[in-house]
């Protein structure tokens, strides 16, 4: 019995060796370098200095140009103030710029005037060829008349301290005339007519 174990042992050892060699040859023989086909590492590329571009040099007669200057706010070159107060003044017209007929505005005269019209006189001082001009006083006054029609009662007037007083003909005024001249400076226009005719 005793040397039933000690071949068993035997036995056993060797089975064991025996894995261990099959082991070792099978190892043996799949141990083989592995070699890959693996691309070339790249080249790492080859720096140039940049190209060196010639100087310009200037030809005779040639001059370098300016560059054009952007201003984005320009200002337009102021033309001269004419003078505001114009000339002297040499005479004075006295007028009529509109009147008012039946609640309608007209921006002129008229050749003859109706009773119920208001009538917006004007009084211009002038300069010797006869231009408007601001060069001059206050009014000195007017003198708004008639010689057929009675005033307060045909006819009244406003604002006589203004260069544009108002004359106001009546409803019932009879047909006849208004007068107005007018005074500036020194100087008196002539009279202007105002024909009213029912």
């Amino acid at each position: 019995m005793l040397l039933e174990l000690r071949i068993m042992r035997g036995v056993g050892r060797m089975r064991a060796r025996g894995v261990w060699v099959v082991m070792a040859a099978l190892l043996a023989g799949s141990c083989t370098t592995i070699t890959e086909d693996l691309p070339a590492r790249p080249t790492p590329p080859t720096l140039l200095p940049p190209p060196q571009l010639p100087n310009p040099t200037p030809t005779p007669g040639s001059t370098p140009r300016p560059s054009p200057t952007h201003n984005p706010n320009p200002q337009p070159t102021p033309t001269p103030t004419p003078n505001p107060g114009g000339g002297d003044v040499d005479h004075v017209t006295a007028g009529v710029h509109s009147y008012r007929r039946n609640g309608q505005l007209y921006r002129s005269s008229a050749s003859v005037y109706k009773p119920g019209d208001t009538i917006y006189l004007n009084c211009t001082p002038r300069t010797a060829d006869g231009k408007p001009t601001r060069n001059h006083g206050p009014i000195q006054g007017w003198t708004i008349y008639s010689t057929n029609l009675q005033v307060g009662r045909d006819f009244r007037y406003s604002d006589t301290n203004s260069f544009n007083p108002d004359l106001h003909i009546d409803q019932q005024s009879p047909s006849g005339a208004v007068r107005a001249r007018c005074r500036v400076d020194g100087h008196e226009s002539k009279d202007h007519v105002m024909e009213v005719s029912r």
